[in-house]
């Protein structure tokens, strides 16, 4: 975070027309991140349509609707990390994701 947040602001103001740039670059940045929420959110809309693909098929007609199911539950499971807690909740689910996931995998 430092690097991009820290060094190439200030590498941008020694440049013409520094504010294009900066605001080109960190346009980039947010065009990244949306991207991957597509590429994260379409890997578990896929992974659900080829598991149950039957369910599916009876219960949500189109595949927009998975989306903004799986969008919609992904918001709410988000929302403890807006409140004073967050962090915490943070650290906890990264430290147990991480140790058993390691565990899974050594064993």
């Amino acid at each position: 975070p430092g690097l991009v947040f820290v060094i190439y602001p200030q590498a941008f103001n020694t440049m013409p027309v520094s504010q294009l740039f900066a605001f080109l670059f960190f346009f980039m940045l947010v065009c990244l991140g949306i991207d991957s929420q597509f590429a994260s959110v379409e890997v578990i809309v896929t992974t659900i349509q080829d598991h149950f693909a039957d369910a599916v098929r009876r219960y949500l007609k189109r595949k927009e609707i998975l989306v903004g199911v799986v969008c919609f539950i992904s918001f709410i499971c988000g929302l403890p990390n807006i409140t004073q807690g967050g962090f915490y909740f943070f650290q906890l689910i990264d430290y147990y994701a991480a140790a058993l996931s390691l565990m899974a995998s050594i064993f």
